[in-house]
């Protein structure tokens, strides 16, 4: 950012309005060693040899994050970024005896952070010191002002911004028309997960094209601009990206595309900004004005109405709740708004372990009844056939007496899947894997990724453990892994790849909030040769080699990607239809078919080992059911590999037959 150049002309007009403010403690009306003004809910103000203090009292930090949630979740649901920074207080940085902001402060943060939202503290504005305070009221010097600006937009860049977009986007290729217009619905306020897909050949063809899909928000903008042949001509491409506030940022004023360096520092130029705040003195908005195409304010202690209300009125891509922890916070938008943001964040929680949870409702009697209904008539179908079925159910990942949600979340998962296993019982042989893991000694915490809904590889090598002990010992394939040497760990290689992998709870948010996952690889260190098949009949895509080269898709393993999903490196994502050869002729003969959802990816590779030939379909995407895959593949035994998840999926996961 060439932010020196504005620093001097900032600096005049920042001093210039602080002499407005130097009257506040030397006037009559200002307080002074003697006296104390008090301020509805809030504190009172003194005056020392300091300087004068405004020492705030204790505050609800409940009613204060029913306030937050409440704005966070208008917010959410308009597709705006959010960010909540608390700037340090003036009383807590000298140490007011009786101030109780920094307590305060401590006490929101706490209750908020489990809830899915950004936020800086006042560790996070390091920079600020005794000196960047005003000696007559709260308010920042002109240096000071400029710290807590400067930090703002390296957190913004960061996180929300096109910006951040733009660096990774612009040494792609560019990206087709066909695929960018996919990929827009899904990632309307996601702009840095979008720019992962400008790596692709073809580029934009028409300036009026990439604005219909990009004016919803700029974050997401930064796709188009500095990769492939950026727009058709400099002109409109240049005329188009700086004259619509909150449309696509940065475009290309070359016909090549322009530098990343040039992409980045132009994409914020582009985006308008909302900032609700309770600070004494507005000056950091000066500064950010500079920055932003737009900036909207909102004092949220002199200003009348909800601030709720004046950021859906404003045009503000990034909303930014800018809070002296000192001050008041008043009440930020309706109750009803507020009630609102516990169920509105359901879909992303953070639990007190710091894993991120995808929070379920009850299941209804009618859906498990056709659940467990539809499973004992797919049973009596194989028995009629001469096939056997094993239902394995992954654990859920919040766990009873284990998991602890924030206040006003209630989860079901549990409840649902022991329900439903209660009603197939007799109709499937049952492998729990909440009850496998608890007799290996695994603890919960080890089952799934901080980040994502899957269980690692190294819980789903222990199901595959599972899946063998119980076709050996439950059903007499004593021709499966007769010597055990495709179920001992020690006949494996764990290559580790730290911080590697964020998972799909948190991919499209921020990777800071849970930080990014251990991956690991799971390899046979014996000789293997295997041909994979992707969708037999339908395509022609086939692999051969050994474990690694058949059936691991090293693609998702790119360092350079971010964001890839590493766990579908297993196979290569999710099909409607995998089959798997193992050519080693010791294998058993029998016929598996598994039926799965994402969860069995890397459990069809280990399982891949044992068997001769192994099938496994997706009926979400399948276009057959299972009774009738179970007939064609001549199926000895038919594995159901399932998340309790699953259970709120009757229609597209439980067509049987």
């Amino acid at each position: 950012m060439k932010r020196n150049s504005r620093i001097a002309a900032c600096v005049f007009s920042l001093a210039a309005s602080a002499l407005i403010f130097l009257s506040s403690c030397s006037s009559d009306a200002g307080p002074t060693a003697d006296t104390h003004r008090k301020d509805e809910n809030a504190g009172s103000y003194i005056k020392t040899d300091d300087g004068c203090f405004f020492v705030s009292e204790e505050k609800d930090a409940s009613t204060q994050k029913e306030a937050l949630l409440g704005l966070y979740n208008v917010c959410d649901n308009e597709g705006r970024a959010f960010l909540y920074a608390a700037v340090p207080s003036k009383s807590a940085v000298f140490g007011i005896e009786k101030d109780r902001s920094a307590q305060n402060e401590e006490a929101l943060s706490a209750a908020l952070d489990t809830y899915f939202i950004d936020s800086m503290r006042p560790q996070d504005f390091a920079d600020v010191t005794k000196e960047d305070f005003r000696f007559t009221d709260g308010g920042f010097t002109a240096e000071g002002s400029f710290k807590i600006y400067s930090a703002l937009i390296n957190r913004l860049e960061e996180y929300y911004t096109v910006s951040y977009g733009a660096a990774k986007g612009v040494f792609g290729d560019g990206m087709k028309r066909g695929e960018f217009e996919k990929i827009a619905v899904k990632t309307d306020h996601t702009g840095e997960y979008a720019a992962e897909y400008a790596k692709v050949s073809g580029g934009i063809p028409d300036t009026e094209t990439v604005y219909a899909y990009s004016r919803k928000s700029g974050r997401f903008a930064a796709c188009f601009g500095g990769a492939g042949n950026g727009f058709i001509t400099p002109d409109t491409s240049f005329e188009g990206a700086f004259i619509k506030p909150d449309g696509y940022a940065g475009g290309s004023p070359l016909l090549d595309g322009c530098s990343p360096v040039d992409l980045v520092n132009n994409a914020l130029s582009a985006v308008s900004l909302t900032v609700v705040h309770n600070l004494t003195d507005a000056s950091v908005l000066s500064l950010l004005a500079q920055q932003f195409s737009a900036v909207h304010a909102f004092d949220i202690v002199r200003s009348e109405g909800y601030a709720s209300d004046y950021v859906s009125s404003s045009a503000g891509t990034i909303v930014i709740l800018l809070i002296d922890p000192s001050r008041p916070i008043p009440p930020l938008c309706p109750k009803k708004a507020e009630n609102a943001a516990l169920q509105g964040s359901s879909r992303a929680v953070r639990s007190s372990q710091r894993q991120m949870h995808a929070v379920t409702g009850k299941v209804s009697e009618k859906d498990m009844e056709s659940m467990t209904r539809r499973l004992c008539a797919l049973s009596e179908k194989l028995k009629a056939m001469g096939s056997g079925l094993i239902y394995v159910s992954a654990p859920p990942k919040l766990i009873k007496g284990y998991s602890v949600l924030p206040e006003g979340f209630e989860n079901h998962t549990e409840e649902n899947l022991d329900a439903f296993l209660d009603g197939i019982k007799g109709a499937a042989d049952i492998l729990d894997c909440r009850e496998l893991f608890r007799e290996k000694g695994i603890p919960p915490g080890e089952w799934f990724y901080a980040s994502d809904h899957h269980w690692r590889e190294t819980s789903a090598f222990e199901a595959y453990v599972g899946i063998i002990e119980k076709l050996k010992n439950g059903h007499g394939w004593t021709d499966v892994d007769p010597y055990g040497r495709n179920t001992d760990r020690k006949n494996f290689d764990f290559t580790l790849f730290p911080d590697f992998y964020v998972g799909s709870q948190t991919r499209i948010f921020n990777v800071h909030y849970v930080g990014y996952d251990d991956f690991y690889l799971i390899t046979p260190r014996f000789d293997t040769s295997f041909v994979y098949s992707r969708n037999p009949g339908y395509e022609s895509f086939t692999r051969s080699g050994g474990f690694s080269e058949a059936l691991i898709d090293r693609s998702y393993l790119d360092p350079s990607d971010k964001t890839g999903n590493r766990y579908a490196a297993y196979v290569g994502d999710d099909q409607a239809h995998n089959r798997i050869e193992n050519l080693d002729p010791s294998c058993s003969k029998k016929r598996v078919l598994i039926v799965e959802d994402s969860f069995s990816l890397p459990v069809d590779c280990f399982m891949a080992l044992n068997f001769a030939v192994l099938d496994t379909i997706d009926i979400r995407i399948y276009d057959k059911t299972v009774s009738q895959a179970a007939k064609e593949f001549s199926a000895d035994m038919v594995i159901v590999v399932y998340t309790p998840e699953s259970l709120f999926s009757v229609q597209s996961q439980f067509r049987f037959s």
